[in-house]
C-alpha cells in the first residue's frame, strides 16, 4: 500500500513537472524575437561557437550576423536552428573565415589558438567569449557581447531577468537536485546547471558535495545520494515525463522515491538567456513541494 501511494504521488508530480517544463518550452519560443539593433551600420559579425551563436542571435537577431558556427542548424544541439536557416555557416578555419571578410570574429576561449593567431595576422579582429560555468558568467558574457554588438540596452534587459534569482548567500535547504546524463556523467558543483539548481532553491545532496568538477558515476551512487529531483536527458520526440530507455530502470522505480523529469541538454548546457525559464520552472517545483510540506 505504501509503494502504491508513493507511485500515485509520483505520477501526480510527473504531470506537474511536465506542465512546467512545457511552459518553459513555450516561453523559450516566445523569446525568439529578432532585434535589428545594428542593421545598416556595416558590421560583419562572424560567430564561431554554438554558445556564442545563441547569445548573438538573442542580442541582435540572425539577420544581423554574417555567419554562425557549422552546428548552429543542427536541432539536436541547437535551440536557434530555425532562426539561422538563411545565415551562412562556418567552421573555425582561418581560410574559410577570412573569405567572409568579417569585421569581427567571436570565438570561444577554448577555440584553436593557432587559428586565432592566423586570423589576427590577417588583420581580423577576434574577440574571445568565455564558456559560462555560472549565471554570473552568463551575465558577464551577455554584457560583453552587448557592448561588442552595440546592443547594450537589449543586454541590460536580458541580464535584469536573472536578478530575480540572485546567487544564494548562506543558503540552506533540505531539497536537493542533480542533473544526470545518459552517459553517466554528473556535473560538478562549479557547473552552470548546479548554479541553476541553487538559484531555484535546491542544494546538492550531501553525499556528492565537495566535488567541484564533473565525474562519471554509476546509477547506484546517484540512487544512494537520494536527490529530491533528478533532471535527466530527454529522448528526441519524447515528452518530459516519458522514461528514457538509456537509463537504468531503477531510477524510475517508485521504491527509489525520486522525482524525475527530462530536458534536452541544449536548453541548459550553453547558458542561453532563455535559461531563466528553466530556473523559474524549477523554482515553481520547489515552491510547490514546500507548500505541501
Amino acid at each position: 500500500m505504501v509503494v502504491e501511494n508513493e507511485a500515485k504521488k509520483l505520477r501526480f508530480d510527473y504531470k506537474t513537472i511536465a506542465t512546467l517544463i512545457f511552459l518553459f518550452f513555450i516561453q523559450q519560443g516566445q523569446g525568439n524575437v529578432a532585434f535589428a539593433t545594428v542593421a545598416g551600420n556595416g558590421d560583419r559579425i562572424v560567430s564561431t561557437n554554438l554558445c556564442i551563436d545563441t547569445l548573438a542571435v538573442a542580442l541582435i537577431g540572425a539577420e544581423n550576423l554574417l555567419a554562425v558556427s557549422s552546428v548552429a542548424d543542427d536541432k539536436k544541439y541547437s535551440t536557434i536552428a530555425d532562426r539561422i536557416k538563411n545565415t551562412k555557416k562556418t567552421s573555425f578555419n582561418a581560410e574559410q573565415i577570412y573569405s567572409l571578410n568579417p569585421s569581427m570574429v567571436l570565438a570561444s576561449n577554448f577555440s584553436s589558438l593557432k587559428t586565432r593567431r592566423a586570423l589576427e595576422k590577417l588583420g581580423i579582429k577576434v574577440e574571445l567569449v568565455e564558456y559560462a560555468q555560472s549565471i554570473d558568467d552568463l551575465k558577464r558574457n551577455i554584457n560583453q557581447m552587448g557592448t561588442l554588438l552595440r546592443a547594450t540596452e537589449k543586454a541590460k534587459t536580458l541580464i535584469q531577468k536573472f536578478e530575480e534569482f540572485p546567487a544564494p548567500v548562506g543558503f540552506k535547504t533540505n531539497r536537493t537536485a542533480l542533473q544526470y546524463s545518459t552517459n553517466r556523467y554528473l556535473n560538478g558543483e562549479n557547473s552552470l546547471i548546479n548554479d541553476v539548481f541553487l538559484r531555484a532553491g535546491f542544494s546538492r545532496p550531501q553525499a556528492l558535495k565537495k566535488s567541484p568538477g564533473g565525474q562519471f558515476l554509476s546509477t547506484e551512487i546517484i540512487l544512494k545520494a537520494k536527490p529530491d529531483l533528478l533532471l535527466l536527458d530527454r529522448e528526441q520526440n519524447s515528452a518530459p515525463e516519458d522514461q528514457n530507455s538509456a537509463y537504468h530502470s531503477s531510477i524510475y522505480s517508485p521504491l527509489a522515491g525520486l522525482l524525475t523529469t527530462h530536458i534536452s541538454q541544449k536548453y541548459w548546457s550553453c547558458g542561453a538567456p532563455e535559461l531563466i525559464h528553466l530556473i523559474k520552472a524549477l523554482a515553481k517545483i520547489n515552491s510547490d513541494h514546500e507548500t505541501k510540506e
